[in-house]
């Protein structure tokens, strides 16, 4: 079991009302850059606080772009296990509630850009 959280944009329409200003590359590739940037500070966090004991799981966290994408990952097998706990072992939280905190930093965030560029 892994972890992923993926930004999309699902309704580019209404940033092109919204950033009428600039032109469509232009519009898209900073809301890019603000994704990206939000989730760069969410792999720190995540980073500091992930439990290692081999540093395996820590190496396996990646943040991945695109272009109308990004995507912050945890692919050890067990990272779900490590999160949640098993019957055996207490739950050792380090992805999930990290990803709520940043939900509401990157839509302020974008929210912030949209208003900014009228």
């Amino acid at each position: 079991m892994s972890f992923n959280i993926t930004v999309e944009h699902s309704n580019p329409g209404s940033v092109s009302k919204r950033l009428d200003a600039l032109n469509r590359i232009q519009k898209e590739d900073l809301i890019m850059k603000t994704v990206n940037t939000k989730l760069e500070e969410l792999y720190k966090i995540i980073y500091k606080v992930i439990p290692v004991k081999t540093g395996y799981m820590r190496s396996t966290m990646a943040v991945r772009t695109g272009d109308a994408m990004s995507e912050l990952v945890v692919t050890a097998r067990y990272a779900g296990y490590v999160e949640k706990g098993t019957q055996g072992r207490h739950a050792r939280p380090f992805f999930l509630d990290n990803v709520v905190r940043m939900e509401t930093e990157i839509i302020i965030a974008v929210r912030s850009l949209y208003m900014s560029i009228k």
